[in-house]
């Protein structure tokens, strides 16, 4: 068991029960299913171009985010940001 701050603490998986959710209606894409085909998505070339990769959880889930944002109509390019 590990020790934060002086305080016993245990690994949680705290997302998982909502992944497990989503895999039960089947919802979600995970960062293999944003490609299509042998084509990898924007975002996924993106990152790749640019050399933006972190660690194996972080590029996922900052491509997926950014992903879904798009999708919902959300993101801003940089001139409707400077704009706001």
């Amino acid at each position: 068991m590990r020790r934060l701050h002086g305080a016993p603490k245990r690994p949680a998986h705290q997302f998982l029960p909502h992944a497990r959710r989503h895999a039960r209606r089947r919802q979600g894409t995970t960062i293999e299913g944003l490609a299509t085909d042998d084509t990898l998505h924007a975002l996924q070339q993106a990152f790749i171009d640019h050399d933006a990769f972190q660690c194996g959880y972080c590029t996922p889930g900052q491509i997926c985010s950014a992903a879904g944002l798009i999708a919902e109509g959300k993101a801003k390019t940089a001139d409707e940001s400077a704009s706001s």
